[in-house]
């Protein structure tokens, strides 16, 4: 029989920055696929991800002119809600990040080639007593961490 060991208050609380995050994550990554395409309609087209957001941004204002106030509405609208959400991701990264500099198992685990201290962080948060898997390998599956180990 397994055995869950229990989280504390404060550990709970990381959970919940982290599952925000995520939400937020994704919302982000939404939106910032419907402004693609709803740009490359209009012959905007840029690359995946925050860069290419940038690259849309800073292109947007020269088919202003070319736009009927609806679409510059929609479009604008979509902008800034995400930069709102890019702030927002920022904001509980750092507070995550506060709290990973606090934790020893946090930064022990960010010592692992290919963890970053949002995945240790996560990982000490959600596992209150490594000592409970027999390896590595179930240690992240229990954590719901989802990478091949080498």
């Amino acid at each position: 029989m397994r055995f869950v060991a229990v989280k504390t208050e404060n550990q709970q609380a990381v959970l919940m920055l982290h599952k925000a995050r995520e939400l937020l994550v994704r919302q982000r990554t939404m939106l910032t696929n419907a402004l693609r395409a709803h740009l490359a309609e209009l012959g905007l087209v840029a690359a995946q991800g925050p860069e290419g957001l940038n690259q849309l941004k800073a292109r947007f204002g020269s088919v202003l002119d070319s736009l009927s106030d609806h679409a510059v509405a929609a479009l604008t609208a979509r902008i800034t809600r995400a930069e709102g959400l890019a702030d927002e991701v920022d904001r509980l990264e750092r507070r995550i990040l506060d709290w990973h500099r606090t934790s020893d198992a946090s930064r022990r685990l960010a010592t692992i080639s290919g963890i970053g201290p949002i995945t240790a962080s996560a990982i000490a948060a959600n596992v209150p007593d490594a000592s409970l898997f027999r390896s590595a390998r179930q240690l992240f599956a229990g954590a719901s961490v989802h990478w091949k180990l080498a």
